[in-house]
Formats: C-alpha cells, sequence, structure tokens
C-alpha cells in the first residue's frame, strides 16, 4: 500500500510540474535551447 501512495505522490509531481511548464510562455519554454543557439533574448519580443 505505501508503495502505491509513493507511486501515486510521484505522479502528481510529474503532472504539477507539467502544469507549470504549460503555464510558461513560449519563450521561457525554450530559453535553454535558445541559449545554447545562441539566440539574443530580445529577438523574441
Amino acid at each position: 500500500m505505501v508503495e502505491t501512495i509513493r507511486e501515486i505522490d510521484d505522479l502528481i509531481k510529474i503532472i504539477n510540474g507539467l502544469v507549470v511548464e504549460l503555464n510558461k510562455s513560449p519563450y521561457e519554454l525554450f530559453e535553454s535551447e535558445l541559449v545554447q543557439v545562441g539566440t539574443d533574448k530580445n529577438a523574441l519580443k
């Protein structure tokens, strides 16, 4: 039973993380990729 509760808790954390990601602006979602490519932050505004 305890294992099941832990698994459900992990799923809730994952879902909450996805909700946070979905609420971000498109720029924030791709920020890390853009920084790697070297795109200037101001280019998107």
